[in-house]
């Protein structure tokens, strides 16, 4: 890749200086200082191209302190070139298009034709970019409405959810839980707990709201939380343990 980077290079170089030192007789616009900054443009993108692929290769550059900075000094160039290429190319359009350029084209054909060459090219990477930011757009616009209907969906379900008052005198009948399946602590007079039939009456409605994957999210959240409930208890038992054991050695010294 260096060898063909390098012959463009140079052909780039040597067509910039043609450029600089030809003449444009009967030419209102600066024709040949415009393709000479434009063979310019294209040497420092074959050199850019090198400089990044070695950047990438390179132990330095590859470390994890440096790589930010590898892509940060990599993201600048490339979008600085990018932007001053596209704004050179929307001033040699406008030269093109002007009054001074209507007899540049009878003595300078060979000038004139990749002039048009250049336009043409910066013309259509313009618009393959705008299709591109397009359906970036376009898709995480889909992908926020998605998320937002399921958090939606998920908000009405619990909602829906009847609440019962618990109670001491409750248990054995209508609620035979005495304490939380999620954190395991015991629940206290006049707690607002969901009601069972509710539950079971909202289960058809939330298999309609709830696609497949929220449904999954959701069992996968609650397996997680109770997880976590039943390692917080196995630590707090663990303490309580090691703080009786500790209060009775307290106890048998003299």
């Amino acid at each position: 890749m260096w060898q063909q980077r390098k012959c463009n290079i140079i052909m780039h170089t040597i067509a910039a200086v043609i450029c600089i030192f030809s003449e444009t007789p009967k030419c209102g616009i600066p024709l040949s200082f415009w393709l000479a900054v434009q063979f310019m443009f294209m040497t420092l993108e074959s050199a850019s191209m090198e400089l990044k692929e070695r950047m990438q290769q390179s132990l330095y550059w590859s470390a994890t302190s440096n790589r930010r900075c590898r892509k940060w000094i990599t993201g600048v160039c490339g979008a600085t070139k990018e932007l001053s290429e596209i704004a050179w190319q929307v001033y040699g359009a406008k030269l093109y298009f002007s009054d001074e350029s209507d007899g540049c084209s009878e003595e300078n054909q060979g000038f004139m034709f990749v002039l048009v060459m250049f336009l043409c090219i910066a013309a259509l990477k313009v618009i393959l970019i705008s299709c591109f930011l397009c359906i970036v757009v376009v898709a995480f616009g889909a992908r926020k409405l998605k998320r937002r209907n399921e958090r939606s969906a998920s908000r009405d379900i619990l909602r829906s959810l009847g609440r019962i008052k618990y109670s001491t005198l409750s248990i054995g009948q209508s609620e035979p839980d005495e304490e939380c399946s999620i954190c395991f602590s015991e629940y206290g007079e006049d707690d607002e707990l969901p009601n069972s039939a509710a539950m079971k009456s909202t289960s058809s409605t939330s298999s309609a709201l709830l696609t497949g994957s929220s449904r999954v999210r959701i069992h996968a959240r609650s397996a997680a939380l109770q997880s976590i409930a039943r390692l917080n208890s196995d630590i707090l038992l663990t303490h309580f343990t090691a703080l009786r054991q500790l209060n009775f050695y307290l106890l048998d010294l003299p």
